[in-house]
């Protein structure tokens, strides 16, 4: 299978997800942040998104892409919630205006 591939699945809530296979330094050239990576995300993971947010699956089952939804959405559900930038900024109190 093509490492790029993603698949579109909607879960048991309605969500649709978008799901594809990361492999560190695969598609770019090796860098200093690969040796940076935790453990468990050295080989890869399975990044969900969608307008709910975005996930991360570390552990990646080698035949992810013929899945079925419902095995999906149980990977799914199993994934680590990845806070976007905006998100982080938007949760960070406001600081105080200057004089």
């Amino acid at each position: 299978m093509d490492p790029m591939a993603s698949r579109v699945f909607t879960d048991r809530a309605g969500v649709r997800w978008t799901v594809w296979n990361v492999v560190p330094g695969e598609h770019s050239p090796a860098s200093r942040h690969l040796a940076s990576l935790p453990e468990d995300m050295s080989s890869g993971w399975l990044c969900f998104e969608s307008t709910a947010g975005k996930k991360r699956l570390y552990q990646v089952p080698p035949d992810w892409a013929e899945l079925d939804d419902s095995k999906l959405d149980l990977l799914c559900w199993a994934a680590v919630s990845v806070d976007r930038p905006s998100d982080r900024r938007a949760a960070q109190p406001d600081s105080p205006s200057p004089p």
